[in-house]
C-alpha cells in the first residue's frame, strides 16, 4: 500500500524535470525561453575562475536542441571579460560553462544567448561583483 507521503515524494521525483533548484531565473528579452543559472563559488569572486551551471526551457519544457553561448561585459567600461569560457552541453536544455572570470569588481551584465530555430535570443543578468 502507498502512503499518501510517498505519492507526493513519487509525483515530485516524475516532476522534476519541471523544476529547477538553480538560484537565478530569468527569460530572455523576448519572453519565449527561461533561464536558470548558479555559479560556483556563489558569490561571484572578483579576479578568481568560477564555473554556471545553465538551464534553458521553452514552455516549462528543458530544450532539446538548440545552442548557447554565455559572455560578460561591463558596459560602463566598455569591455567585457579577458577570458572566453568553454562551455558543455551536459543534457536536454542543460549546460556547464567553466572558465568564465570577472577580472575587476563593479557592474557587470552576464549574457546568455539561446540559438534555436535560426534565432538568437538574448537574456541578461545584472551583478555587482565585488
Amino acid at each position: 500500500m502507498i502512503t499518501k507521503s510517498a505519492a507526493i515524494l513519487a509525483a515530485a521525483m516524475l516532476l522534476g524535470g519541471c523544476s529547477t533548484s538553480l538560484d537565478h531565473q530569468l527569460q530572455t528579452n523576448d519572453r519565449n525561453y527561461e533561464v536558470s543559472w548558479s555559479s560556483d563559488p556563489s558569490p561571484i569572486p572578483v579576479n578568481d575562475f568560477f564555473t554556471l551551471e545553465v538551464e534553458v526551457r521553452r514552455d516549462g519544457e528543458l530544450l532539446t536542441d538548440g545552442e548557447l553561448s554565455v559572455d560578460a561585459a561591463m558596459p560602463h567600461h566598455n569591455h567585457g571579460m579577458n577570458h572566453v569560457p568553454l562551455i558543455e552541453r551536459t543534457g536536454p536544455g542543460r549546460w556547464h560553462v567553466e572558465d568564465m572570470l570577472f577580472h575587476m569588481p563593479g557592474y557587470w551584465e552576464l549574457y546568455f544567448d539561446v540559438r534555436d530555430r535560426g534565432v538568437t535570443h538574448r537574456a541578461q543578468e545584472p551583478l555587482e561583483v565585488d
